[in-house]
Order: C-alpha cells, then sequence, then structure tokens
C-alpha cells in the first residue's frame, strides 16, 4: 500500500547558504517519513544564485529548491507564481499527487497552497511558528498582507501552530477566529538528546550552555555576558557556554573581551546537533535570556537531556517551564534574571533529571510528534 503524499510548502527550510534556517521545519518532515511519502518545495532569494529550480533527495525526503534573483517586488512575485507552479508540476510528476499540502510560516506559501487548492483540488493545512504575531516583536502589519493571511487560513482545512501561545497571538489579529487550532510540536530526536549517564559532578566548575543563531535584538546575548561578569565579582567558577554563530558572532566575542571574559565564556561556533547534544550533557544547566521567542527548539532539546532551565517569559516559553524544571522570569528585569541564574548555581541538583525527561519525551519524542500529525491530516486522507 502506497503512502499517502504530504507536500511540505515551508517559508523557511535549511539549504547551502545556511543549513540551520527553518532546521525546525526539516525534523518535522522527517518525522513524518515513517507513515508518509514527504516532498518539500521551497522559495530561495539568493542573489548570487541564478534562478533555478533544483531537485534532490535529502534523508528521503525530495527536496525541490526554486531560487529566484531579482531584487523587483513586482517581478519577485511573479517569478514567484511561474517558477513555484512549474515545480510543483515537477513534484506532481515524478512523486505522484500531493494528499495534503502543508504549509509552514505564513503568508507566500500559503498563497501557493490556495491556488493549487483552487485549480488541483488538493486541501492544505498550515502550521505557524514565526513569533511575529506577539506583541514583542510585534512585526505583524501591512493591510494586504493581514488581508492574504486571513484569507488563506480561512480556505485552509486545518490551523495549527507550535504552541497554545501563538494560536491565542494569531486570533489576536482576527486569524481563524472561532476555529479549533491543533498544536504541532518541535520534534526532538530522543536518540540524539539523551541525559548523560553520570549526573555532572557537582562539586566541580558550574557549566551552563545557551545555543543561539548569535541574533542579539532577539536572543539578548550581550545580557547573558553582563550575568557571567557579575558571577565572576562574586566568585562563583562556572563556564558559560555561547554555541552557534550569526550575524552577531563577532560583535558577542569582541564583547566578551571587552568585558575580560574570555576564560568564562565559551564559544564553540556553528555545532551540528550530536555536538550541541554532548555540550549539553556536560552542563548543570540551560539558560534562555530572550527578550522575544515563541518556542525554541533549544529548550525542548535541553528538557529532553534532562535539564533545568532558566528563561525569560516570553512568547510560549511558559508553556515549556514550570517549578518542576526550571525558573521562568519577565524578560525585561535583568536583575531578577541575573538572581535567577545564580539561584540555579545553588539548586539545579534538587531538580529531577528522569522526570524532566520523562515529560519532554511525553511531548517531543518523534512518536508524540508523529501522532499529532496523524492528527492533523486524520480525516484528509
Amino acid at each position: 500500500m502506497n503512502k499517502p503524499h504530504i507536500l511540505f510548502l515551508p517559508a523557511w527550510f535549511p539549504d547551502d547558504h545556511d543549513p540551520m534556517f527553518g532546521l525546525f521545519v526539516k525534523k518535522h518532515a522527517e518525522t513524518l517519513l515513517q507513515h508518509y511519502q514527504v516532498s518539500v518545495l521551497h522559495v530561495t532569494y539568493h542573489a548570487d544564485t541564478p534562478n533555478r529550480i533544483v531537485t534532490r533527495v535529502t534523508n528521503g525526503i525530495y527536496v525541490t529548491n526554486v531560487n529566484i534573483r531579482t531584487n523587483i517586488k513586482l517581478l519577485k512575485w511573479i517569478s514567484f507564481f511561474v517558477a513555484t507552479y512549474k515545480a510543483y508540476k515537477i513534484i506532481k510528476q515524478n512523486q505522484g499527487k500531493p494528499s495534503v499540502n502543508h504549509v509552514h510560516i505564513l503568508t507566500r506559501m500559503g498563497v501557493l497552497a490556495a491556488f493549487i487548492r483552487l485549480r488541483f483540488g488538493v486541501p492544505y493545512v498550515i502550521t505557524e511558528h514565526w513569533s511575529r504575531y506577539f506583541p514583542v516583536p510585534g512585526t505583524y502589519r501591512n493591510i494586504i498582507r493581514k488581508t492574504l493571511t486571513r484569507y488563506i487560513c480561512k480556505r485552509a482545512e486545518k490551523l495549527s501552530t507550535v504552541s497554545r501561545g501563538l494560536a491565542e497571538a494569531m486570533q489576536k489579529h482576527n486569524i481563524g477566529n472561532n476555529r479549533p487550532y491543533s498544536i504541532i510540536n518541535n520534534v526532538v530526536d530522543e536518540l540524539v538528546f539523551s541525559p548523560p549517564n553520570l549526573r555532572v559532578p557537582t562539586y566541580e566548575t558550574i557549566r551552563f550552555i545557551n545555543v543561539s543563531c548569535f541574533e542579539d535584538r532577539s536572543k539578548n546575548l550581550t545580557g547573558l555576558v553582563d550575568i557571567a561578569a557579575v558571577l565572576v565579582t562574586k566568585g562563583i567558577k562556572f563556564e558559560c557556554v555561547l554555541a552557534g554563530t550569526g550575524q552577531d558572532f563577532l560583535n558577542i566575542k569582541e564583547y566578551i573581551k571587552h568585558k575580560g571574559l574570555e576564560k568564562y565564556c565559551i564559544l564553540p561556533g556553528l555545532l551540528n546537533e550530536y555536538q550541541v547534544a554532548e555540550l549539553m550533557r556536560s552542563c548543570h544547566f540551560y539558560i534562555q535570556p530572550s527578550h522575544f521567542e515563541n518556542v525554541p527548539v533549544v529548550i525542548s532539546e535541553a528538557l529532553m537531556c534532562g535539564l533545568p532551565v532558566v528563561a525569560t517569559r516570553v512568547g510560549s516559553v511558559e508553556e515549556l517551564i514550570n517549578t518542576s524544571n526550571g525558573y521562568l522570569v519577565d524578560a525585561a528585569n535583568p536583575t531578577a534574571l541575573q538572581s535567577a541564574v545564580e539561584l540555579m548555581i545553588d539548586n539545579f541538583a534538587s531538580f529531577d533529571s528522569a522526570l524532566i525527561r520523562k515529560n519532554a519525551m511525553a511531548r517531543f519524542s518523534k512518536a508524540a510528534v508523529l501522532k499529532q500529525f496523524n492528527e492533523l491530516y486524520s480525516d484528509l486522507i
């Protein structure tokens, strides 16, 4: 029996230019492979790459990338529709007609899904990941975008988000009002992100970690460095690992040097998931000091490793953190964040690592997330 064919239409998806961009969508696609045939159609706008349509199979997923080179707005839209329609026909010819089109991250790919529904009768569902609907960052603007988004969501068979808070934020913008939203959690590979065989010794230097794309405006990495500076003045033995890379990497590196914290703040750079998991297993807790977020995958990964978490109460982070697995503080309160870190340094050993892991398995494991997808698609295929 052939598996149902799901076509992902994501606005964000990893490519050769940025292997981390939309990685959580790729992990969703890989999770589906057990029960479904999965294809992906995504669009990039790289000025250093010619206009082209490229297909390849990656980890069992048939991926079609459309690159549009122009920066002229009208021409970009025209190119988008012409190229994606052609790419869709290539997918249909080589992989068969999709059973369901699944839009990830609105709005542009939703326009394509609505057109395909009208032209070919393929139903579509939506999963939103973007934090722009929250008051902070508050970037969901433009009357044309808002009108299109409401239209696309109204025509979708089902709506879903990666958090309850995001669904509520969208409904406040009159998107999908009076319609149920499903929750599709970010998936974490429980075999990769596993607890250490032995608990990290409590008598050695305290080690905590943050993993990010090094975009300081949202991630507040300078704030994390400031916390480290205060810990030094209090004579606390620690290492703060800031993993990842991105646009502000050199600025953060220079800020650490300016503060004289090279000995305390470790910058391992861009890591694969196995390296991230290994680092997490060597740490006592995870910290997420963001100014704004939705639901960071890295928090779920830390919880899967059994780590307690210190985080700011932004986006839907409070859906992940409670008294059993960490401390939450308001984002606009650096003093409270400092206090929470110091409290965690004193009390991380009191958290039940096995319980943290068990609860994470129930929400973020491959089996748990696959079940959520099955329920979303249940009456459409």
